[in-house]
């Protein structure tokens, strides 16, 4: 069958965009812009992920005799699907069974006005100061009656909600008029605040999960004697006539009723979120430097720093995950890390109340053990993590973090190859180094896979880590070498080559059946701890010996393939994104060559034909 993501995808947009612009020459030197912006878009987002549905068998022979998993646990990993413990069905269902209504259908209008001055101060310096500002207004998400009662706000916060963003600038240009070793030379420099784009993206998944587009059910969701369970409770899926049924119609059923109440899970968008907006300063210096003539004169230098503060930036919470009191020490393990269970307000006997609209690391009064799953006996952390009720995430604002970025790249361009004066020669030199950070990994466009998809030690409350995206040091060189070695056909030569060093990366469990938050959530992105050995106290003595021992020796670089290159501390958990990569080298070579044909083709008086090619490329 179809993809788990690919069963339900549509898109159609329509942006209208108009502009006006009006330039005054004021006198003395100010040149003046004024301007005003409409973007306008209009989409009908389709997406709905497992619509078809999924079923989970525990081997080959399972799935010849129509026989799927008979277990209660929503994570379905490969392990769980072996061990017959998950659930033996799962799928998506929207109200009335119209998967037209699953669709998110917003518009969105972004309003902007700006007015700059360009004043030419003296011959020498040229001074830029601006102001733009923008204004938001658009659709909101279809109110959920249920939600309010739940959290006590509305799921219907969207583009009207937004503040204006005033995004001030300046910036200048000074021309040296110097000659000499130094010549041509100008610095530049400019401060600024700048948007953080267009949330069109993360905004449309409240818009798509408002509680009514789907019901999220599985196998569980059925009534008892709505399934027929054969051996070790798996389920049948074929009925009496030897047919195959698919998704037991309980299950479906289920989901409908789910989503017809509005009791689907619902992605908001936090009241009071801010569009992310960044302050950037930037200097750079470009020079000719050399002598009057020869091999080293006429080469052009240029530096560059860039300086970036994020603020108000994007991150995803879950508010039904708190940390849960009967688990670990007080509901937290060892070494501090929290274990989350999800909660739902509304279970009989709690009286949670969520503090504000919740924002980052959402936090309730009146939480009790009433507002967590009933665990039957035995089995307390699966029953609480594999809750019915999950993954109510937040779209809000998470903590600032800066980057630093500088360049230096030198370049000359010879009028003559380096053996014939027909040619040329040029060379480019260039470094670049990079250090940033950043909160939330948002790699995606879907709310859970960014909320899952950070490394974290509390996955409420990422904080601000070295970046993954950062390259730190980066080298490159390119030689482009031509010369006449016969009159009018050119000989190249052109060799590039790179150095740059691996992007930072985390270590974390392995711990696809959930231990420290809700199942929905088991994406192994806890970071991992760090043990002392195999006799740290802090290691559970039910631990598996053999899987202990092989960690420990991959730590100390034993049975591994690549050494790891970690800022490892034993008896600490290890912190986000302190594991490099290694360096990687690229070299490409070209070698070309023009060579007259015996006889013209149609059209062409002379015909050349370039030779030979070749890119080898080595990484370490």
């Amino acid at each position: 069958g179809p993809g788990f993501f690919r069963s339900l995808n549509q898109l159609d947009t329509q942006v209208d965009q108009a502009r006006f612009l009006m330039k005054i020459d004021a006198g003395d030197g100010h040149n003046i812009k004024l301007g005003a912006e409409i973007n306008s878009l209009e989409a009908f987002n389709l997406f709905l992920p497992n619509a078809t549905g999924t079923l989970f068998f525990q081997n080959l022979d399972d799935f010849e005799q129509g026989l799927i998993t008979g277990g209660t646990n929503t994570n379905t990993n490969n392990n769980n699907v072996v061990g017959n413990s998950t659930v033996g069905a799962q799928i998506q269902v929207p109200e009335d069974f119209d998967f037209n209504l699953s669709a998110a259908e917003f518009n969105r209008e972004i309003y902007s006005f700006f007015a700059q001055d360009e004043w030419q101060a003296t011959d020498q310096l040229t001074i830029n100061a601006g102001v733009r500002v923008q204004l938001y207004d658009g659709g909101t998400p279809p109110a959920n009656p249920l939600f309010a009662q739940r959290f006590g706000f509305s799921n219907s916060s969207g583009f009207s909600s937004l503040d204006p963003v005033i995004l001030p600038r300046l910036s200048a240009t000074y021309q040296f008029d110097n000659e000499g070793f130094l010549s041509n030379s100008s610095v530049t420099g400019g401060v600024g605040v700048f948007s953080g784009g267009d949330p069109v993206v993360f905004f449309s998944n409240a818009f798509a999960n408002d509680g009514f587009t789907q019901g999220n059910v599985t196998t569980n969701n059925c009534a008892a004697g709505q399934l027929v369970r054969g051996a070790g409770g798996k389920i049948d899926v074929v009925d009496a006539a030897g047919n195959f049924s698919g998704v037991p119609q309980c299950v479906i059923n289920a989901g409908e009723g789910i989503a017809s109440q509005g009791a689907g899970n619902v992605q908001s968008i936090d009241p009071n979120f801010d569009l992310p907006t960044a302050v950037r300063a930037n200097i750079g210096f470009s020079t000719d430097i050399g002598t009057e003539s020869g091999f080293f004169s006429n080469w052009q230098v240029n530096l560059d720093y860039v300086y970036t503060r994020f603020n108000d930036t994007l991150a995803v919470v879950d508010l039904l995950q708190q940390i849960n009191p009967s688990l670990g020490l007080n509901g937290r393990t060892v070494d501090g890390r929290p274990i989350y269970s999800p909660i739902d307000p509304l279970r009989a006997g709690c009286n949670a109340q969520l503090v504000g609209t919740g924002g980052n690391n959402p936090q309730y009064t009146g939480l009790s053990a009433a507002c967590f799953n009933t665990p039957a006996a035995g089995r307390p952390l699966q029953d609480f993590q594999t809750a019915t009720l999950q993954e109510f995430l937040q779209l809000t604002n998470g903590d600032s973090f800066e980057s630093h970025n500088f360049s230096f790249v030198l370049t000359k361009q010879f009028s003559e190859g380096l053996f014939t004066e027909g040619g040329s020669f040029n060379v480019n030199f260039g470094y670049a180094f990079n250090d940033s950070q950043q909160a939330g990994n948002f790699r995606s466009s879907t709310a859970d896979s960014n909320f899952d998809g950070t490394a974290a030690f509390d996955p409420q409350n990422v904080g601000v880590s070295q970046s993954g995206f950062e390259t730190r040091h980066n080298f490159t060189l390119a030689l482009n070498l031509r010369e006449e070695f016969i009159e009018d056909y050119s000989t190249s030569v052109g060799i590039f080559f790179r150095a740059n060093e691996g992007r930072p990366y985390s270590l974390v469990f392995d711990d696809a059946t959930p231990t420290f938050r809700g199942s929905l959530s088991a994406e192994e992105n806890i970071l991992a701890y760090i043990p002392t050995g195999l006799n740290d106290p802090n290691i559970s003595p039910l631990s598996n010996a053999a899987a202990l021992q092989a960690y420990v020796n991959a730590l100390n670089g034993e049975g591994i393939i690549s050494e790891l290159n970690c800022q490892l501390t034993p008896g600490q958990t290890i912190g986000r994104n302190t594991c490099r990569n290694p360096w990687t080298f690229d070299m490409d070579f070209r070698f070309a060559q023009e060579l007259p044909f015996l006889v013209s083709l149609p059209g062409s008086s002379r015909t050349r034909s370039s030779s030979t090619s070749m890119s080898p490329t080595r990484s370490t």
